[in-house]
């Protein structure tokens, strides 16, 4: 009799415990004006759409005093937008954490447009204007080397030097410094860019065969018409 009582006690005692937690919340907001606010369960990464936030947050009950200026009880008003850092468990979904996706772009990335593909060159500074080229800007591309005869044209001696604007309105979508070297003496070498264009086949293969077989430089162009006419530069042409 005595463990049969023990036991009903035990089980008494651990219901009472449970409403008691399960209440907890509710006591706390007795006699407290309260409102709904969504605060996050599992953590949202930076970037997820309000739409895809929706299955990571939960609506609560919180005292009115307690919740910041902003909090959200729907993600209705922030949809279509994006967070703009990492939401924690626990923490109030505030609609100052959300933006719209365009004002939180990675300003040293565009997007290539539908269809093109994107190739990436090292250059040194002084072959990107000076390493201040950026990422949306236009280049033009120009190829200086040495080449031998042309069959298709008798302009060309056995070997001739040329210089030429072989590619215009190249877009730039991305730009990045190369970690800076040092030499055997410790003085810094010069540093160099990788540059990332969006292009067509065709001009993907002229810009690898640029780096392959040539001295690469860019320039930047405006959005306008360019002054000037291109031509194949030659010594000769020089000495005209």
């Amino acid at each position: 009799m005595a463990a049969v009582a023990a036991i009903v006690l035990a089980i008494v005692g651990a219901v009472l415990l449970t409403n008691y937690v399960r209440n907890a919340d509710e006591r706390a907001l007795a006699g407290l004006e309260s409102t709904d606010v969504l605060v996050v369960e599992e953590v949202i990464p930076e970037g997820t759409t309000a739409e895809a936030a929706e299955a990571s947050v939960s609506l609560r009950k919180l005292p009115v005093s307690a919740v910041a200026p902003g909090a959200l009880e729907s993600l209705g008003d922030v949809a279509g937008q994006v967070t703009t850092a990492e939401l924690q468990p626990g923490e109030v979904l505030l609609a100052a954490r959300f933006a719209d996706p365009a004002s939180v772009a990675d300003p040293t990335r565009v997007d290539p447009p539908e269809g093109y593909q994107e190739v990436t060159i090292q250059l040194e500074a002084q072959r990107v204007l000076g390493g201040t080229l950026k990422a949306g800007d236009r280049v033009g591309v120009i190829f200086s080397a040495t080449i031998a005869d042309n069959p298709n044209t008798d302009d060309f001696d056995e070997t001739a030097d040329v210089t030429s604007n072989v590619l215009d309105q190249v877009l730039v979508t991305r730009v990045a410094f190369t970690e800076q070297a040092v030499d055997e003496n410790g003085q810094r070498l010069p540093q160099s860019l990788y540059v990332t264009f969006a292009v067509t086949t065709p001009e993907a293969e002229r810009i690898v065969f640029g780096m392959e077989h040539a001295s690469v430089w860019l320039t930047l162009q405006p959005e306008g018409p360019l002054v000037g006419t291109s031509e194949i530069v030659t010594p000769g042409v020089i000495l005209q």
